[in-house]
């Protein structure tokens, strides 16, 4: 990421923190809910193929796991941008890269990661405002990539005298308006996630003066990039 770029793209707005908090406490309450309600629906379902027959007409009947399950995995999208406290201990960056790439698996996106140099680990990526950045523009990207075939993620690491800095970029289709969703306006692409979105991830990232950006990929596609401030003693 050059300074060029950085300089181009534009700042997602934070929202308040407070504001973050109480929809993050709604998302999960709703989440929860939301998973409740759906299990007797499928209990419901298997109860009616039971009682119809394999004789009976069932394409309408058959689509209706596919929508419950569809409905299952938004909400659960949407409870992962939620809000949480960091762990008390928080996991190396290289753990962290497993939980990424399984993550990319699943959804059946390739993620690139570049090698994370030591002086960068050690003096800001242990820090849970960077964590939380990191996953979020990740799970952006994974959302975005969801329709697209052969979709990649590159996650790319560089130090500079200052700062640390952080550029996701995905070859997705990218957004219409790209002010409009460092505004929080609409999500950066036409199925949504029910989520918070990038502006919760820069309310997150701003708790530790971490700086998040948006823009076109030069390839097309989407870039994301934040920068840390280097600092000398990790959160504990």
């Amino acid at each position: 990421m050059n300074n060029s770029s950085w300089d181009a793209a534009i700042p997602v707005v934070a929202m308040d923190w407070d504001e973050l908090v109480r929809w993050s406490a709604r998302i999960r309450t709703l989440v929860h809910d939301f998973n409740n309600a759906l299990v007797p629906a499928f209990a419901h379902t298997d109860l009616l193929r039971l009682r119809l027959g394999s004789d009976a007409v069932l394409s309408q009947l058959d689509s209706l796991p596919i929508q419950l399950e569809r409905a299952r995995s938004t909400a659960q999208r949407a409870a992962n941008w939620a809000v949480r406290e960091g762990p008390a201990t928080p996991p190396r960056w290289r753990a962290l890269e497993m939980d990424f790439m399984m993550t990319c698996h699943q959804a059946g996106v390739t993620l690139n990661w570049n090698d994370i140099d030591q002086a960068s680990e050690t003096c800001a990526w242990d820090r849970h405002a960077a964590r939380h950045t990191l996953r979020a523009l990740i799970q952006n990207a994974v959302d975005a990539l969801a329709d697209t075939q052969d979709g990649a993620i590159s996650v790319i690491f560089e130090t500079r005298d200052a700062y640390t800095s952080i550029s996701v970029v995905d070859n997705g289709p990218g957004c219409a308006d790209f002010t409009a969703v460092a505004r929080g306006e609409t999500a950066r692409h036409g199925r949504g996630h029910l989520g918070l979105g990038l502006p919760s991830a820069a309310t997150v990232a701003a708790q530790d003066h971490i700086e998040l950006r948006i823009c076109p990929a030069p390839a097309g596609g989407f870039l994301a990039m934040m920068r840390v401030p280097r600092q000398t003693s990790p959160e504990a």
